[in-house]
């Protein structure tokens, strides 16, 4: 899943190479996604698959035997796990992306959903995704409209990440706006201290994860 621009691939090969791992970050945060059918998915990059494996056969989870299959993996972590650890081996072999945009979008991300959590919204994780892909196009240097569409992102993600729609957005041009230090124009319907409070928490995680996976 090496994703580096060399003399084996060029700028189209690499575009569809990137853009078929964020079709797998958008396959996974899909509603009422299946674990058996996203096994599949993900297996049939052998790369992806053996780190997730090398992941939950590390020393940090202290098995006692190997786990060899990928569903077996995705049952013993959970779900929301597995999101996350693709998540972040795809973003870490995307070799073209500059490191601090992607630990800023995995903040951002984080940040939006720890405050759907902490004021108990419905659907955090669509929180987290909005937050994750809200520069997408600075990333895969492309129409953000179009990268939208091709990954097949829930409407409501989907406007949230364009417009600043609905619940999702808001809370999304409010991490944004924190990010920015821009805190005179956070609208008055969100709780600053509580946002604040899940944007630290945010970096403590981005630091942790991140360095699990280097």
């Amino acid at each position: 899943m090496n994703t580096s621009v060399d003399g084996d691939i060029g700028g189209e090969d690499f575009y569809r190479l990137f853009l078929y791992l964020y079709s797998v970050l958008g396959y996974i945060y899909a509603p009422n996604a299946d674990i058996s059918v996203v096994a599949r998915k993900i297996s049939f990059d052998e790369e992806l698959t053996e780190q997730l494996l090398a992941i939950i056969n590390s020393a940090a989870y202290g098995l006692i035997r190997h786990i060899e299959k990928l569903h077996e993996a995705i049952v013993f972590l959970g779900f929301d796990q597995v999101k996350r650890w693709v998540t972040l081996i795809v973003f870490s072999e995307a070799g073209e992306a500059p490191p601090e945009l992607l630990r800023t979008l995995l903040i951002r991300g984080r940040c939006c959903e720890l405050y759907a959590m902490r004021k108990k919204l419905v659907a955090p994780d669509s929180f987290f995704t909005a937050g994750l892909f809200s520069r997408i196009d600075a990333l895969m240097g492309d129409d953000l409209d179009f990268l939208i569409a091709d990954l097949g992102l829930e409407a409501d993600v989907g406007k949230a990440i364009a417009q600043f729609e609905g619940e999702v957005g808001a809370v999304l041009q409010a991490a944004i706006q924190l990010d920015h230090g821009a805190w005179d124009e956070i609208s008055g319907d969100i709780d600053i201290a509580m946002l604040v409070r899940c944007y630290s928490d945010a970096i403590m995680w981005c630091e942790k994860v991140t360095a699990a996976i280097r």
